[in-house]
């Protein structure tokens, strides 16, 4: 089988640098998330070695692994053998150099990893970062989180989850598992807990794999985290296997992925995950307009934004203008008909029409958005509205 391999980053919105890191090599079919623990030298320092060392290890064999299942002289249990070796080396090297030196003392890091073998894969995995499988509309947790209960957590002890089980913590046995792919199999998703924390659920993993594409999913990911505050550093890396989209698939996913980015750049929609606007993308819809065109109200009741160009509003001969980024029609979301001024397009102007059903939906599943949106709406009404009273009251 061939793969394609992507990956994200991001620091967060609270952390001030970052501890996560990922290392792909898709020659050798390796990848490798790893999440640092022990302040920005020592976390940082601990993730970027242990994935090295693991990598160097993996590279000394690599004629051995990459000839895994073909020749009979190689055995399972071998690239087991060379796999817990390796988690090994790395944990020595963390624990001397926490010993050594006191600015990285204390220091450990998570270390999930996959070896792509023809079409099997072996995953090994210690700490609380994660890896799952996907497959045909569905997603599967393949890893266990390596943390201590919260009745075994001393008072006093650090927030957090503490985890029992780490590079550079005791000896870590890393689990292994072999996973067979199947031509229902699209790929593998690795994380760190700055994303998986923030799940709402697998599906959620779904979606942006099967929505934006292998491609744009681990961007998605990494969006949808830090549209939930992301507290820690986000890492997400995907090995999908090549023919899982078709070429016409693969466009779509990529046409959907630009029209919700340029969403996001409206400053009212920047917040927003880009898995809820890409659910918007079948409801909402845009108009352009010439410069002078007088704009009927919306067909349906809902809010506008205006993405491009300038809109004078007018009501009983005042005037007021809307910039780009201003809402029209607030007062169609409790009104299912009227209008509260006229609306003319003093440049070429482009529209985004969001009807009342998306708003609806957004304050089921994601009521602080929906709340800011409607909080906006009603923030520009009396905005227009003051507007139009001052510019009456300067002609009079």
């Amino acid at each position: 089988m061939a793969w394609t391999w992507h990956e994200a980053l991001h620091v967060g919105r609270v952390r001030p640098q970052n501890e996560d890191f990922i290392r792909i090599d898709p020659t050798l079919g390796f990848v490798a998330v790893a999440d640092g623990v022990g302040g920005h030298a020592g976390g940082d320092w601990a993730a970027r070695e242990a994935t090295s060392i693991l990598h160097r290890s993996l590279q000394e064999i690599e004629g051995v692994v990459r000839s895994f299942p073909r020749s009979k002289n190689i055995a399972s249990a071998d690239v087991e053998r060379a796999v817990g070796s390796a988690y090994e080396q790395a944990h020595r090297a963390v624990t001397r150099a926490s010993v050594a030196e006191a600015g990285l003392a204390g220091m450990s890091t998570t270390l999930t990893s996959a070896i792509v073998l023809g079409d099997r894969v072996l995953v090994a995995h210690v700490g609380d970062s994660r890896a799952y499988l996907v497959g045909e509309r569905h997603v599967e947790q393949l890893t266990e989180d390596h943390v201590q209960h919260r009745s075994s957590i001393q008072p006093g002890a650090p927030h957090g989850r503490p985890l029992n089980r780490a590079i550079g913590v005791r000896a870590p046995k890393p689990d292994l598992r072999w996973v067979d792919l199947s031509s229902e199999h699209h790929g593998l998703l690795l994380c760190s807990d700055g994303l998986s924390d923030l799940l709402e659920g697998e599906e959620e993993l779904a979606r942006a794999w099967f929505g934006f594409g292998p491609d744009k999913c681990c961007d998605a990911l990494v969006d949808l985290a830090l549209s939930r505050g992301a507290p820690d550093n986000i890492a997400v890396a995907a090995v999908a296997r090549r023919d899982a989209f078709t070429p016409d698939e693969l466009e779509e996913a990529s046409e959907r992925w630009s029209r919700v980015t340029r969403l996001k750049g409206a400053p009212l929609l920047q917040d927003l995950p880009a898995l809820r606007l890409g659910e918007w993308l079948a409801d909402v819809r845009t108009t352009e307009w010439s410069e002078g065109e007088q704009i009927p109200p919306m067909s349906e009741p809902g809010i506008r934004l205006l993405l491009r160009g300038r809109i004078e509003l007018s009501l009983d001969g005042r005037s007021t203008v809307s910039p780009p980024g201003a809402l029209l029609d607030e007062q169609r979301l409790v009104l299912p008909e009227g209008h509260l001024y006229d609306r003319r397009a003093l440049d070429a102007v482009e529209i985004l029409e969001i009807p009342t059903k998306c708003i609806t939906d957004m304050l089921l599943s994601d009521p602080r958005a929906a709340s800011r949106i409607l909080w906006e709406a009603l923030g520009d009404l009396a905005t227009k509205v003051d507007g139009l009273r001052t510019e009456s009251e300067v002609r009079s």
